[in-house]
């Protein structure tokens, strides 16, 4: 009893226990990140503990919020941190072969990494804080013995080890059942897991200690509970639209809240966890478990999971839920199961599978009405990821009602980026571009959200980004690099690179991403210069061509063609299909600039069409039978045209109809003099008469089609 009301004045006095220091964290590829925000400049001290590390704070032990933590990061390196509540230190419990580096980064601000590897020599940070040097973790002296697959987690014990106990002189001799004895086992036991040498996997009667709740303050200490072996239960698993769904309230977080403030509920469920003999009560267990989830304590209700009573079939049931309400999935957890439910089941299930996915068989009349009743915080929470899992299965009716239920919680950015992006999937990038650039969004992640959308959403539009978006582009592709988001970012500043000219920055980037490659050239054939397709399309290797698309490999052909270059524009569309009208007039026009008459007959065998007539014309041109290339034209103008190019005067000038070009040919035909020009002076007034009416028909002709008669101008074959 006086235990407990220790427990209860500090839970009391928690809010107001010292200053309060921000917690941020962060993963990278090789560490994980916590930044520290302090309200001023910290005297701080890390030091080794045998299972990770504490830090601590000279002065009045700040209170830190810790709530965010493991929502940006997996529980891989760090796998739990809690403030002690005797001390007020931090401590970091680490679940790898790793170490720590500590800095300020600001005055008031201090960085400790956790990086993989053994620690550099004489490290500080690996000192005890008796500054004894400690094993490397992970190390044969520090590891933790491995689990069997399948089992839960080891409950480890958050608290300085006691002193080895010198055992009795009488020890062997001693009653099983002596206090004594049971006093020394516990005590040794506490030491192995204190060092990770031993786990304690207690029973659900005897457990005694929980994990922290949202004040980080342990609701209980382990003093002297009985240790059993236990066995994990198999996952629960219930096939999609069977009868046998999980009970209806076991899945609905609606009913889960008596209307209290989260304080007194939780102050009340504590008070009712451990009755007699210190032994956890399993009806208050439960009910512990469903306030946690239903005000969204993931973590608080997972630590309690897993000491608690309760049946495993619930258990698993839950323990999935506390991993979605922290941002996660369980696609391979009791819920994924529950698609089919006609209740809260199918809602959760869909939330456990994977982020850009729903399950099969997913009863979506189900998840919409279990979505509407649930709490508002945990609609604003939960609602955005879900509206994008239907809009990646091209559902947006359902993704749009997901979203009115979310603004019918309040307005929130969340609500806005789901709103951005139905008007993405609605074709309408103007309002959606809108919308993207309204958001106002104080978390970093989802302003890092937003701007991707907002960029990606520029990039297909055509559009280049703003020197000040692209520099915030690559600022917080680099500040989330390691995680999912940090890869769409990097994604997303490989094209941005390539549309604003840089192609050259860009491919570098892309050297160690395959996955943008093909997407880079998209970008690099819709909007790159005519520099960037000379400096990394003309030379791109056999293997970097067949990472484009068909269709944009075409397209970067149809560029190069343009710009004189039918070599280069042949090997983009080498090897693709050779049935495909458009890309065999693509050939064929290749074949032309070739001066290859050939080469475009054998191209537009059996094509027809206005491009096919003009291109066979030109082959005959250029194979030097004009008369047939006159014949093969579509149209009389295409006719005179074959005949200028084969520069027979005299079928031109005598061809039908008003063309310059018949004008000019006439021109080039040897004049007869008329009778009249005996005279000398009708001679030389006929000859300035004829020199004026050539200079006429001259102008008209190059002002009727100049780059006509520049481009036509070819080499004729022998």
């Amino acid at each position: 009893m006086i235990r407990w009301l220790v427990v209860a004045l500090a839970l009391l006095a928690w809010p107001a226990w010292g200053q309060t220091a921000r917690v941020q964290s962060g993963e990278h590829a090789d560490f994980t990140r916590l930044a520290l925000i302090f309200p001023a400049a910290p005297d701080w001290r890390l030091t080794r503990t045998a299972g990770g590390y504490v830090l601590s704070v000279k002065g009045a032990a700040p209170a830190y919020r810790l709530d965010d933590v493991f929502r940006r990061i997996p529980r891989t390196r760090l796998t739990a941190i809690w403030a002690d509540p005797a001390t007020g230190d931090l401590r970091l419990e680490v679940g790898c072969a790793c170490h720590a580096t500590a800095f300020a980064f600001r005055p008031e601000t201090l960085v400790i990494d956790l990086r993989d590897g053994p620690p550099p020599p004489d490290s500080p940070f690996e000192l005890a804080e008796t500054g004894v040097a400690l094993p490397p973790l992970g190390s044969v002296a520090a590891r933790p013995r491995a689990r069997p697959p399948g089992s839960d987690a080891p409950t480890r014990l958050p608290f300085p080890a006691p002193p080895a106990p010198a055992l009795p002189a009488d020890f062997a001799s001693r009653s099983i059942d002596s206090a004594a004895m049971r006093r020394s086992l516990v005590e040794a036991l506490g030491i192995g897991a204190t060092a990770g040498l031993v786990e304690l996997d207690l029973t659900a009667d005897d457990a005694a200690r929980f994990a922290p709740l949202p004040g980080e303050l342990p609701l209980a200490v382990l003093d002297g509970p009985r240790i059993d072996l236990r066995l994990g239960d198999a996952p629960a698993r219930v096939e999609p639209g069977r009868a046998d769904c999980p009970a209806p309230e076991l899945t609905d977080p609606s009913g889960w809240s008596d209307g209290r403030p989260a304080a007194q509920q939780l102050a009340d469920v504590n008070r009712a966890l451990v009755g007699e003999f210190d032994r956890i009560d399993p009806a208050a267990a439960e009910r512990g478990v469903r306030v946690l989830l239903h005000f969204g304590f993931g973590a608080e209700a997972a630590g309690l999971l897993r000491v608690a009573p309760v049946p495993a079939a619930r258990r698993q049931l839950w323990d999935g839920m506390a991993r979605i309400v922290d941002g996660g999935t369980d696609p391979d957890g009791a819920l994924i199961a529950l698609a089919g439910c006609d209740d809260a089941g199918a809602l959760w299930a869909a939330l456990a599978a994977p982020a850009d996915r729903l399950p099969r068989g997913l009863n979506r009349t189900a998840v919409l009405r279990s979505f509407s009743a649930l709490p508002p915080h945990l609609r604003r929470s939960l609602g955005p990821g879900l509206a994008d899992r239907f809009l990646a299965a091209g559902d947006a009716p359902a993704a749009t009602a997901l979203n009115e239920a979310i603004m019918r919680a309040g307005p929130t950015p969340e609500a806005q980026l789901v709103s951005a992006r139905l008007r993405i999937a609605e074709d309408r990038p103007e309002a959606a571009a809108a919308e993207l650039a309204a958001i106002e969004a104080p978390e970093d992640d989802l302003a890092a959200a937003a701007l991707a959308d907002l960029v990606e959403l520029q990039l297909a539009q055509g559009l280049v980004l703003q020197a000040a978006d692209l520099l915030d582009l690559q600022s917080r592709a680099r500040e989330y690099r390691g995680t999912p988001l940090g890869e769409r970012l990097a994604r997303i500043e490989v094209l941005a690179l390539a549309a604003a000219g840089d192609a050259a920055g860009a491919f570098r980037l892309a050297a160690a991403m395959p996955a943008v490659r093909p997407d880079l050239w998209q970008v690099l054939a819709r909007q790159g210069t005519d520099d960037d397709l000379l400096t990394q399309a003309v030379p791109a290797p056999p293997e970097a061509v067949a990472e484009a698309t068909p269709p944009v490999r075409q397209s970067l052909a149809g560029r190069l063609l343009r710009l004189g270059m039918p070599e280069a524009a042949l090997r983009w569309v080498a090897g693709l299909d050779t049935a495909d009208e458009d890309l065999r007039l693509l050939r064929a026009r290749a074949a032309a600039q070739m001066n290859d008459g050939r080469g475009i007959l054998e191209q537009i065998a059996g094509l027809t069409g206005p491009e096919a007539a003009a291109l066979r014309v030109q082959a005959l041109t250029l194979l030097g039978d004009p008369a047939a290339a006159a014949l093969a034209a579509a149209d009389p103008q295409s006719a005179r045209r074959a005949l200028w190019q084969a520069r027979d005067w005299a079928a031109l000038a005598s061809a039908a109809g008003d063309d310059p070009r018949a004008e000019a040919a006439r021109l080039a035909l040897p004049n007869q003099p008329p009778a009249d020009m005996a005279e000398p002076l009708a001679s030389a007034r006929a000859l300035v008469t004829e020199s004026a009416s050539a200079r006429v028909r001259l102008r008209d002709l190059l002002t009727a089609e100049p780059e006509t008669l520049v481009t036509e101008q070819q080499p004729l074959a022998p």
